[in-house]
């Protein structure tokens, strides 16, 4: 490779967040060892968040689309595993950062505490975030971990966060999910 080539690489801007998205799996892989998500490592749940967010279109080969990627890796290093705000952010960019800050809970004793409506009124304030957090509880909805929790949940998350024309598909899919089963043995 020539030197104009190799800055003319480092100078694309998707080719920098696929070397960013590459980066993001291995570390939040690390981050993230010997962590399970039920019988599966916590990794296979990581993967599901961003499954979905690709199969519902946010995942796309663009730099916005590697950026929504590389937030749904590593939407829950903050909270579990140390990490900070600003080592994200020095890392990855503001963008993210903010991204996977907004899909953190607050800290507290019990799951109320953690996801008071405040937490959900700032997660409303950035769309992509929103789109990270459906996928993280579509996600969990398929790996049956929390259904009966955002059952009960889902009223009021919807009520707070939903903001017309952002993630629309995933929304329905998440109600859907949702829904008892003999209710959608019914329609």
């Amino acid at each position: 490779m020539t030197a104009e080539q190799f800055l003319k690489l480092n100078a694309d801007p998707l080719e920098k967040y696929k070397k960013l998205y590459r980066f993001a799996v291995e570390l939040s892989n690390k981050a993230h060892f010997m962590k399970g998500y039920g019988d599966l490592p916590y990794q296979a749940h990581l993967f599901d968040v961003e499954y979905v967010i690709i199969k519902f279109g946010y995942g796309e080969e663009t730099v916005e689309g590697y950026q929504n990627r590389i937030a749904a890796r590593l939407h829950d290093i903050l909270e579990d595993c140390g990490f900070s705000y600003n080592s994200i952010k020095k890392i990855f960019g503001e963008e993210i950062a903010e991204m996977v800050f907004l899909c953190q809970d607050h800290k507290g004793r019990d799951r109320k505490a953690r996801k008071p409506d405040s937490l959900y009124e700032e997660l409303k304030t950035n769309p992509r975030a929103v789109i990270i957090k459906l996928g993280d509880r579509i996600a969990n909805v398929m790996g049956g971990e929390m259904n009966k929790t955002y059952i009960a949940e889902d009223p009021r998350f919807k009520e707070i966060v939903y903001e017309p024309g952002v993630g629309e598909e995933m929304w329905k899919c998440l109600d859907i999910m949702l829904k008892p089963k003999e209710e959608l043995q019914t329609t």
